[in-house]
């Protein structure tokens, strides 16, 4: 999805908030509203694996169109801005295409609607330090077209290799879908336990990576959106 305005904004109350570990870093303008402020100091407090880089953190902010407009769409960008920083070209660009990629599949589908309905697109975006040089964000998105929707996605990348790795890589053991499939089975209880073996699991998309856990998000029937979480320690990639 193309954006017609883009601000760069940058947050150091929250670098404050977060601690001394997160102190040094960039000048920010404040976030946009309380709600924002208290989800990116939760952050910005998860991405400590890494505090020089999480203090060059910052979120590009995609606006098109305006709330009741035929089509409307906010969404958020996670950036590095020092560029000097070690794979911050990499993960830029990556992002960059990532989150344009949606938004382009957002107004496609969205000029099929019949005239008169509306079709909007709020896309966040959250950054975890898995260990140092690799950054996870999860992304989640909710809307209308036509009838409501929401989905979340994932992207993970190799700052010093200048890659996306796969989950497989991530987890470093060739047996992690079954373990997935058993945590997914034991969190969604029998009633739901056919969600657990379909593609979802095995789609790179449906993972994030903290330090301590991966969690593959899966979207149930009436639109839940549920975490699988399973426990994880990053190797030496």
């Amino acid at each position: 999805m193309v954006r017609i305005s883009a601000v760069l904004v940058l947050l150091p109350l929250l670098l404050a908030v977060a601690g001394p570990a997160l102190a040094a870093g960039f000048d920010c303008a404040r976030s946009r509203s309380a709600e924002d402020t208290e989800r990116r100091t939760r952050q910005l407090a998860a991405l400590r694996a890494d505090p020089a880089l999480g203090a060059r953190l910052c979120t590009v902010p995609l606006t098109e169109g305006k709330p009741g407009a035929r089509l409307y769409i906010r969404a958020e960008r996670p950036e590095i801005a020092d560029p000097a920083t070690p794979g911050a070209a990499f993960f830029n660009e990556t992002l960059r295409r990532f989150v344009e990629g949606e938004l382009a599949s957002f107004r496609k589908e969205a000029t099929d609607l019949p005239e008169g309905m509306e079709a909007e697109l709020i896309l966040t975006a959250d950054v975890y330090a898995v260990s140092p040089g690799v950054l996870s964000v999860q992304f989640f998105a909710e809307g209308v077209q036509g009838n409501g929707f929401r989905y979340a996605a994932g992207l993970t990348v190799d700052l010093r290799r200048g890659r996306v790795p796969t989950p497989a890589e991530m987890f470093g053991d060739s047996s992690w879908p079954t373990a997935a499939i058993a945590a997914c089975r034991t969190a969604l209880g029998p009633d739901l336990s056919a969600e657990c073996d379909g593609p979802e699991l095995l789609d790179a998309r449906s993972w994030r990576f903290e330090p301590e856990r991966a969690v593959a998000t899966l979207l149930l029937p009436g639109k839940e959106l549920r975490e699988i979480a399973l426990p994880f320690r990053p190797s030496a990639h």
